[in-house]
């Protein structure tokens, strides 16, 4: 199976070593290509160096990169080339992940069409996410609140199952109401909180996408699932464990989301120090 690792970001110069962390990670496992925006020459020059592929563009737009990204990442998963080349593509956030075993074999490409993970508990458990739902897609806070979140910082999928799914959530995005900047994962839950069944979305349809849980050990979104200054005060914690019967370790997964806002989870995963 050939597997692809796609990300999107600016500023490279700046953050070159959060960029070097989250490929060397996942390059034992498939190839790396970053979506870059207004990079110079020499930042390139540095990605070719570290055997990162790269596709710059221009931009001027007074989009912010968590929604350009998703204009970016339809485009190129839309290409013949990617979809001929590869069966898997992972795209994720780049300065916060971090690949601890091979994320791809738990994906069963025969079987499933997308992968996601939840991130632990329940919107209505979750002041951030659901006060940007409320904010921004305000008509789909009933149809998500007792569902529990999708992180739309890891997905995974087939090339052009994930293109429809950007394209779809650069949709809602556009749509939304101007509340919040990151609104990319009210999107993605607002898209997934209304199907059903009877769904038009076909490419979601025979339980096309796999969602994996905590207990699957796939994916671990540390800012809910790790022990943050939230855990306890917000009740993280107290659900994770009523749900799970486990309080999450990082070790235990593939993937390791947002491990930079747990410093001793940072340190234990071989993150870095903010320069």
């Amino acid at each position: 199976m050939k597997t692809l690792l796609l990300g999107t970001c600016d500023n490279l110069e700046k953050n070159m070593y959060k960029i070097r962390h989250w490929a060397d990670s996942f390059q034992p496992y498939g190839d790396v290509c970053l979506l870059t925006i207004n990079a110079k020459d020499e930042e390139l020059n540095m990605l070719e160096k570290s055997n990162i592929m790269y596709k710059n563009v221009s931009n001027d737009s007074s989009l912010t990169v968590n929604d350009l990204r998703l204009q970016l990442q339809h485009v190129y998963l839309s290409d013949k080339k990617t979809q001929d080349t590869y069966d898997l593509v992972l795209v994720t956030d780049v300065f916060d992940v971090v690949f601890k075993k091979d994320p791809t074999l738990k994906c069963d490409i025969e079987k499933y069409q997308l992968f996601m993970a939840y991130e632990g508990v329940l919107h209505a458990e979750e002041p951030w996410n659901m006060d940007v739902m409320k904010k921004c897609l305000p008509d789909h806070v009933e149809s998500v609140a007792n569902k529990l979140i999708i992180c739309s910082g890891v997905l995974a999928g087939k090339p052009d199952k994930l293109a429809m799914l950007f394209k779809q959530m650069d949709d809602m995005v556009i749509i939304s109401k101007q509340g919040h900047d990151i609104r990319d994962q009210a999107a993605l839950n607002a898209i997934m909180g209304t199907l059903t069944s009877n769904s038009d979305h076909c490419y979601y349809q025979n339980n096309a996408v796999r969602l994996f849980d905590l207990n699957d050990n796939w994916c671990i979104h540390c800012a809910v699932a790790g022990p943050t200054q939230f855990f306890e005060s917000w009740g993280f914690k107290n659900s994770i464990e009523r749900r799970y019967k486990k309080v999450p370790k990082w070790e235990d997964y593939d993937i390791v989301h947002q491990f930079n806002r747990i410093p001793e989870w940072n340190k234990a995963v071989g993150g870095y120090e903010e320069r």
